[in-house]
């Protein structure tokens, strides 16, 4: 892609490695709250257990990754 849009994805991958999750793009990849509470969790490892939430739990996931981060 061009514009800022397509140089953005180059850092997709690097994105991906720093929170340790997948990373295609702004809509799919984080649907389900896993993406964003893995962001929130690399800077609060101790506010709650990342390895327990369920993909399929869209709101509890996000509900807890925002109230985290506030």
């Amino acid at each position: 892609s061009s514009g800022p849009a397509g140089t953005g994805t180059l850092c997709w991958p690097l994105f991906s490695i720093i929170i340790g999750v997948e990373i295609h793009n702004f809509s799919s990849s984080w649907s389900d709250g896993i993406a964003f509470c893995a962001l929130v969790h690399r800077f609060f490892p101790d506010a709650f257990e990342y390895s327990i939430l369920n993909p399929n739990a869209r709101k509890d996931n996000f509900e807890l990754a925002f109230s985290t981060a506030e």
